[in-house]
């Protein structure tokens, strides 16, 4: 995990950002202002065995968990994407951003010819919400996701 208060590491995260995509770098920029202020738990540990629900139980009593894992699931191997999803699902809210075709935790498929061309899936707990610039730069809601987003 990075800790987003290391100078190397805001470094690198801000470097990655490709020639010519406007305020990308700068919603890393605040992004990694407000995780520093308010440094995150990290811990290297494999999502598929355990360690979500393990992290999970160490959450004060009553508090709203959300897990998220856009990024993540494309460097999981195929079969194991499923054990993630699961853990994801049964600590709390499960929020993810993917290619429709990377895994099937999808509540209902998503059908690639009438999925727009380029745009990754904004779910919550595998209902699709909306299609989005899988690097942040828009979100085009969902007109038939918006009754079960409330």
């Amino acid at each position: 995990p990075l800790d987003p208060r290391d100078t190397a590491t805001r470094r690198w995260l801000t470097a990655l950002v490709w020639p010519g995509e406007s305020g990308r770098a700068e919603r890393i920029e605040r992004s990694l202002d407000i995780a520093a202020a308010d440094p995150p738990l990290l811990r290297a540990a494999d999502a598929a065995d355990g360690a979500i629900g393990e992290l999970a139980a160490l959450a004060p009593t009553g508090a709203t968990l959300v897990v998220t894992t856009p990024g993540v699931l494309a460097h999981v191997p195929r079969a194991r994407r499923g054990l993630v999803i699961d853990a994801a699902r049964a600590a709390g809210t499960w929020i993810t951003l993917d290619d429709p075709g990377l895994h099937d935790g999808w509540n209902a498929p998503i059908d690639p010819a009438t999925w727009p061309a380029g745009r990754f899936a904004l779910s919550r707990d595998g209902e699709v919400l909306a299609a989005v610039d899988p690097l942040g730069g828009f979100v085009e809601w969902r007109a038939d996701a918006a009754a079960s987003a409330s």
